[in-house]
C-alpha cells in the first residue's frame, strides 16, 4: 500500500508543479481527488486489518497535522500561498507525517537556496515579481526523501 500512496502523491505534486509553474496557482481538485484516494486506501486498510494503529497514523494525525499547518499557513499568507498550504496539507494525509515533515525539510532548503540563488543574481526586480513557485521544491523534495529513505 505504501508504493500506491507514493505514486498518488508523485502524480499530485506532478501536476500542482506544473501548474504552479505555468499558472501560479494550485488546483484544489487534483489535491482533493489525491486525498480522498488516500483516505480510501486507509479505511480499506482499516477494514482489513482492524487496529487503532491505522486510524491514528493514517487517517487521524495527519489530518490533525495538515489542520494546523493550513492555520499557521494562514496567519503568514503574504509569505505562502494558501494553495501550498493545502499542497502541504494534502500530502500530510497522502504520504503519511514522517516523509511529508522530510519532504517539507528538504523542499524548504531547496527553495531558500534557490531564492538566494536568484536574488545574489539580481533577477528579482520589483515587487510583483517577488514569488517563486512552492510546489516543485516539494515534488524535488519528495524524490529526494524517497531515494534517501
Amino acid at each position: 500500500m505504501r508504493q500506491i500512496r507514493e505514486m498518488i502523491a508523485l502524480a499530485m505534486l506532478a501536476v500542482s508543479s506544473y501548474t504552479d509553474i505555468k499558472e501560479k496557482s494550485i488546483y484544489i481538485m487534483p489535491l482533493v481527488i489525491t486525498s480522498s484516494g488516500a483516505v480510501i486506501i486507509s479505511l480499506t486498510e482499516l477494514v482489513s486489518k482492524p487496529a487503532a494503529d491505522v486510524f491514528t497514523h493514517d487517517l487521524l494525525m495527519p489530518a490533525l497535522t495538515g489542520i494546523i499547518f493550513i492555520a499557521v499557513i494562514y496567519t503568514y499568507r503574504e509569505h505562502i500561498g494558501m494553495g501550498d498550504a493545502y499542497l502541504l496539507a494534502a500530502l500530510l494525509i497522502i504520504a503519511g507525517i514522517r516523509y511529508s515533515l522530510y519532504t517539507i525539510a528538504v523542499s524548504l532548503l531547496l527553495s531558500s537556496v534557490y531564492a538566494l540563488i536568484v536574488l545574489a543574481a539580481g533577477r528579482i526586480g520589483g515587487a510583483g515579481s517577488r514569488t517563486i513557485p512552492f510546489a516543485p521544491f516539494v515534488l524535488t523534495g519528495f524524490l529526494l526523501v524517497l531515494t534517501m529513505r
